[in-house]
């Protein structure tokens, strides 16, 4: 998709533009803003070691769409934006401990609420991205069939 070229379009930008050097304090960090930096500073610091676990990874492989090469990847991509979601909500997320001997391994748990948002944004991205129709199907249904018609989160 080609971006928009129009004048108004260059006549909006410059004004922005002249905006931003005018009033730069208009475009700094809000308090919003500055929370979420802060809590993503903090992610990083603290989760360094936490690693997360899908527990309904493989059937959720086994139901992805393999029609085209690009599964492979856009399956990872699926699966990591589900692996961030968890993260940035572990204070809402079961923590897996696995002791072996006198070491201790954290996972966070991937629930029914990352899948969710995860797969609102995938096909988000995939209408955007015109993918073909073998993916449009397979969001609605593939839930249900991993977790047996039964609810798991």
């Amino acid at each position: 998709m080609t971006p928009e070229r129009t004048t108004q379009k260059y006549r909006d930008a410059n004004i922005l533009t002249g905006e931003k050097a005018a009033f730069p304090w208009k475009f700094e960090n809000d308090f919003d803003f500055a929370l979420l930096e802060g809590y993503i500073r903090f992610l990083k610091n603290n989760l360094e070691t936490v690693k997360v676990v899908v527990p309904y990874a493989k059937q959720f492989g086994e139901q992805f769409p393999t029609r085209f090469p690009r599964a492979m990847r856009d399956f990872k991509h699926v699966l990591n934006l589900m692996k961030v979601s968890a993260l940035f909500h572990f204070a809402q997320r079961p923590v897996l401990i696995q002791k072996v001997e006198n070491k201790e391994q954290h996972y966070v748990m991937a629930v029914r609420q990352d899948y969710d948002f995860v797969m609102s944004l995938w096909n988000q991205i995939r209408a955007r991205a015109n993918c073909s129709s073998a993916y449009s199907r397979f969001s609605a249904i593939s839930l249900a069939s991993m977790s047996g018609g039964g609810s798991f989160s």
